[in-house]
């Protein structure tokens, strides 16, 4: 193998690795809460009805966003309380 081999093979490698920590480090620089008034606002807007959203997060394998605690609540002729109550949705992309 020729020094200039090596060298691609070097180079490549620490790409390589460049990539891959910047892939694990996307999520923990992405912070998708601070778009959460942004989605209640369009489910308010769509249903009609108060929606709660806990925490949002992301994850890159596979990439998805989980939302935590999701409510919709009553309407106010109805006594105080939730329609749906939810622990965690995954929205999952798929490449299929």
């Amino acid at each position: 193998m020729t020094i200039r081999n090596k060298k691609r093979l070097i180079v490549a490698g620490i790409v390589s690795a460049l990539l891959a920590a910047l892939v694990f480090a996307i999520p923990s620089l992405i912070n998708p809460n601070r778009y959460r008034p942004r989605i209640i606002a369009y489910l308010q807007q769509k249903t009609g009805k108060q929606v709660e959203i806990r925490n949002l997060s992301l994850s890159l394998f596979p990439v998805c966003l989980h939302m935590d605690d999701i409510g919709v609540k009553n309407p106010p002729i109805f006594p105080t309380g939730y329609v749906v109550k939810v622990a965690r949705i995954d929205a999952e992309l798929s490449f299929a």
